[in-house]
């Protein structure tokens, strides 16, 4: 078969939850917090360094020096050695979770109640009751949740 003398170029719509956008690469500028700082959460910071709109402005951890080896690192002016502490930052738009699963339920939850947006590692719950509860406590407190799926 003969190719046509023209060709079609499908070019993609814009993002759905931002129609203003012209580059589906283009991202709405974000201030992240990192809610653990293993080996996950580097990674994802290291991902992160590649969206010229996207910035870490804050690291915690259970303990204030593996939050400041962290913070160094990855040249974070911020670190707490408590989730809490962090999680009340008024810099922060959204949370890297990033901890032990077993701690997701409180530590996602903590996060929502202080109207954080919320990116979960997976998995994003350890029951299927944790994770209905963290949906509908999003859904109720108008914030992003998610579960991290390729990091």
């Amino acid at each position: 078969p003969e190719c046509p003398d023209t060709m079609v170029v499908s070019v993609p719509s814009p993002p759905l939850d931002d129609p203003t956008l012209s580059d589906p690469l283009e991202c709405p500028p974000l201030r992240w917090g990192m809610l653990g700082c293993g080996r996950v959460s580097h990674d994802f910071t290291q991902a992160l360094k590649h969206l010229p709109t996207q910035s870490v402005v804050a690291c915690s951890a259970r303990n204030l020096d593996s939050a400041k080896a962290f913070a160094e690192k990855h040249g974070i002016q911020n670190f707490c050695g408590s989730y809490a502490e962090m999680v009340r930052n008024p810099d922060i738009d959204i949370v890297y979770i990033g901890n032990v699963h077993a701690f997701r339920r409180e530590t996602v939850e903590m996060c929502l109640l202080a109207d954080k947006h919320v990116l979960v590692e997976k998995p994003f719950a350890c029951t299927v009751a944790d994770g209905e509860y963290l949906l509908s406590l999003a859904k109720e407190r108008d914030r992003f949740i998610m579960e991290g799926m390729w990091t």
